[in-house]
């Protein structure tokens, strides 16, 4: 019979191995031969080896393990550090709460079991999925890179091949594109990954248009209903543009003010995607005004008058209108039995309708109705000084131009029924209308028929000569007096009158503006008694 004993810790090594024991019995006395008992001790194994474990939430969780003796068997007891039943498996940790779990093991070697040793397992924090929003580009637009909300982006290919860095979608090719990303904490465990759907949209088409025709606004043109050019363009959220490319705020309104084309330019927007634009061109035709042979047409009063004339295009029609407003197709042929009403001639209109259906501007032919005319003067109040001129106020009645003389020799003529004209009395003057004519003969003086114009005559004096008598060649000087108003510029001269033939004067070179006027006597004056004047 064999005896086997474990050490335990405070067993000496050497008393780990064989021994025997022996023993006897005693019966009345007498002892029994011994017999021996061997007894084994065997060696109690240490605490396996472990180390610590670290793995991110919801991961795989690593199977645990401890460094054992040769042939030594493991004893998991879970979180158990004393009791509880062993099991030769490795417990499989928990991955989905973040945390710190220590578990227990033990070696049993040659049936003995030693001490148990720990391990601490702890499961780190794993990040959500990165905030993603679905993008969208236009074709063959210019792309942006993608963005998501989280720390330490990774960004995958739909087939979850990683990427070098954040992706920039491709929008050559029409359809979508599908990434994604995940994010990873400062602790090293990468979250899952979010799925990122990138669309590129085609562009649409060009809107559909319609070409527009309006006439160019005239005086006689009938109302047209120019509207918005909505209407002439079909598509989706449509863009107007003028041709220097500036964006409308709404679709424009052409202006039909003068005539061409005018050409906008617009677009159809399908999901933000704007497409090519497409081109409205806007016609305003016009019609040129009639051609006149003849803006102008004097008559005398109850002269026979004859149709006036126009020329339009061809296939036109013509339409008049007389000086009270009626409008008439049919040409019309001027009274005569009345002077005009207006000054210059009472207006004709003329336009035409163009094949197109458009109204030209108007054209005018003003016909003047005259009479032989009459002429009435006015001159200016108050009165004028010698020397100075005077205006003199010509008025005419009927149509010119006008013909006219008047006393003191004054002639001419005038487009103007009122003119005036400058005149140079040589004292109280009364004018007269001598004549006065225009197309249609010789008319009669007006009212009224004179004009009178009052004019201040000042005088000079001279006084006593210092010497009565002077030799040709010494200085004169001419005391004076002077009564009344002079010019403004007025200078006085010395004019010398002989005694013996009055007619005989001689001017001095020698002026003032005041008294004493002073020259030299020429030398080539006659030797005979003169007198100064």
């Amino acid at each position: 019979m064999w005896v086997k004993q474990c050490n335990r810790p405070s067993t000496s090594a050497s008393a780990i191995g064989s021994i025997t024991y022996y023993v006897t019995q005693t019966v009345n006395g007498c002892e029994s031969p011994r017999t021996g008992i061997p007894v084994q001790v065997k060696d109690t194994p240490d605490a396996p080896g472990t180390s610590g474990i670290e793995f991110c939430q919801n991961y795989t969780a690593p199977v645990l393990t401890a460094t054992l003796v040769n042939n030594a068997t493991p004893n998991w007891y879970g979180t158990s550090q004393s009791g509880g039943s062993p099991s030769g498996s490795a417990p499989t940790p928990l991955n989905s709460a973040v945390g710190i779990t220590v578990y227990y093991v033990s070696q049993t070697l040659s049936g003995c079991e030693g001490p148990r040793a720990s391990l601490t397992v702890r499961v780190k924090s794993t990040p959500g999925t990165p905030g993603v929003n679905p993008v969208s580009f236009c074709n063959n637009s210019q792309a942006q890179p993608l963005t998501a909300n989280g720390t330490n982006l990774k960004w995958y290919d739909t087939s979850d091949n990683l990427l070098g860095g954040t992706p920039t979608p491709n929008t050559n090719t029409v359809g979508n594109q599908t990434y994604k990303v995940s994010q990873t904490s400062s602790e090293g465990c990468e979250g899952p990954k979010a799925v990122l759907t990138v669309v590129i949209n085609a562009l649409p088409s060009q809107p559909s248009v319609s070409p527009v025709t309006y006439c160019q606004i005239q005086q006689d043109q009938p109302a047209q209903n120019v509207t918005s050019l909505a209407s002439n363009a079909s598509g989706q959220a449509l863009r107007w543009y003028n041709t220097d490319g500036n964006q409308f705020p709404n679709a424009p309104i052409p202006s039909i003010d003068k005539a061409g084309t005018q050409t906008y330019h617009v677009s159809q927007t399908v999901n933000n995607c704007e497409g090519p634009k497409a081109d409205i061109v806007v016609t305003v035709n016009t019609v040129s005004a009639p051609t006149t042979p003849k803006p102008l047409v004097v008559y005398c009063v109850n002269d026979k008058a004859s149709p006036l004339e126009a020329v339009g295009e061809t296939g036109s029609q013509l339409k008049w209108i007389d000086p009270y407003g009626r409008v008439s197709s049919d040409t019309p042929t001027p009274p005569t039995l009345n002077t005009n009403v207006q000054p210059g001639g009472d207006p004709f209109y003329v336009y035409q309708i163009g094949t197109n259906g458009c109204y030209s501007p108007r054209a005018t032919i003003k016909v003047v109705v005259t009479s032989p005319p009459t002429l009435a003067l006015a001159a200016p109040t108050g009165t004028v000084n010698l020397g100075q001129r005077a205006p003199l106020q010509l008025k005419f009645t009927s149509s010119g131009p006008f013909s006219y003389t008047l006393t003191g020799g004054y002639t001419g003529t005038s487009l103007k029924t009122d003119t005036t004209i400058s005149v140079l009395p040589r004292g109280n003057t009364i004018y007269q209308v001598v004549t006065v004519s225009n197309g249609c003969g010789v008319g009669l003086p007006g009212n009224p028929a004179t004009a009178q114009i009052n004019v201040i005559v000042p005088t000079v004096s001279t006084s006593s000569l210092a010497a009565t008598t002077l030799c040709a060649g010494t200085s004169l000087s001419v005391p004076f007096t002077t009564n009344g108003q002079f010019n403004s510029g007025n200078i006085f001269r010395i004019e010398m009158v002989s005694s013996a033939d009055t007619s005989k004067k001689y001017a001095i070179a020698a002026t003032a503006t005041s008294s004493p006027v002073t020259g030299i006597l020429p030398l080539t004056l006659p030797g005979e008694d003169i007198l100064s004047g």
